[in-house]
């Protein structure tokens, strides 16, 4: 494994753990811990990149440094224009993924690991834009067991109709609320059968090859 593989492993473990293990964790912890997360995501994730890494591994650390002032000086406005560079910043990171898949010679551990990466960085960005439209309105979903949400919630949600499972615990009230809902379940399908295509046709040329 080359120093590409490492960062890529270790973006799979961070994700992993915002994802699956925060809920485990006191909830009193979560406002702490989730914006810590993401802070290491930007940097994680940028060093992971063979192309356009430096840029991407800058406008981390501006991530980054933006998350701090707007976490100490509490502005609702510049918080809001924040998670929107955060959904823009993670979708060109999950585009970027899928073409390194794309270009990779051969199926090796490192083009696994960003097959992963990218279908969780997916459901990350789902979440924030979920966590956006409940800002906007509170009333988009009904979520049966708290009045409110948070970005746990939203993370649950957003893996769950990923998955097209639905549970139905978590249910879009307005229209736009359904609409990105099925584009979540349709994105979460055809991440699926574009990575699966890919990764079958390098197995099959380079059967062919040999």
């Amino acid at each position: 494994m080359n120093i590409k593989s490492y960062w890529s492993a270790l973006l799979l473990f961070e994700i992993l753990f915002l994802v699956f293990f925060v809920g485990f964790l006191p909830s009193s912890w979560n406002a702490i811990l989730i914006p810590i997360l993401y802070s290491v995501l930007y940097l994680t994730a940028a060093f992971g990149l063979e192309r356009y890494g430096k840029i991407m591994l800058r406008l981390g650390f501006v991530m980054l440094f933006t998350q701090l002032a707007v976490n100490w000086l509490n502005l609702t406005l510049a918080f809001t224009i924040f998670r929107g560079l955060n959904i823009i910043f993670f979708a060109f990171i999950v585009i970027l993924v899928i073409s390194q898949i794309a270009k990779a010679r051969e199926v090796n551990a490192r083009v696994i690991l960003d097959a992963t990466n990218g279908y969780l960085l997916l459901g990350l960005v789902f979440a924030l834009l979920v966590d956006m439209m409940i800002m906007f309105d509170s009333q988009a979903f009904n979520f049966t067991v708290n009045k409110e949400t948070n970005l746990q919630d939203n993370l649950y949600f957003s893996f769950v109709t990923l998955a097209t499972l639905g549970y139905g615990d978590f249910v879009p009230i307005k229209p736009y609320a359904k609409s990105l809902s099925m584009l979540i379940a349709v994105c979460g399908q055809l991440y699926v059968a574009i990575i699966i295509a890919l990764l079958v046709g390098k197995f099959s040329s380079r059967a062919v090859d040999n």
